[in-house]
């Protein structure tokens, strides 16, 4: 159960639901990271923004590297996934 509150993929209305589907890209849910800015839209718009630019298609890091360091800071946090 999350700590953080946040809106439900099934559950998101107007431009959350409008961001949601940008981020699901076809999958049928967004990650938790993602739903713990739904509480306020504008958070929400930024992370989405400020991963664009980072993570995205040209950002500073590639895919392998990011997986790499994402399993690694969860394997610090003891993260079951």
């Amino acid at each position: 159960m999350a700590r953080i509150g946040w809106v439900e993929y099934d559950d998101a209305e107007g431009r959350i639901r409008e961001l949601y589907l940008q981020e699901a890209a076809g999958r049928p849910d967004v990650a938790g990271i993602v739903k713990s800015f739904s509480q306020r839209v504008e958070a929400l718009e930024g992370m989405m923004q400020f991963s664009a630019v980072h993570f995205g298609a040209g950002g500073a890091l590639g895919r392998a590297r990011r997986e790499m360091i994402a399993t690694y800071v969860s394997a610090l946090n003891g993260c079951h996934y």
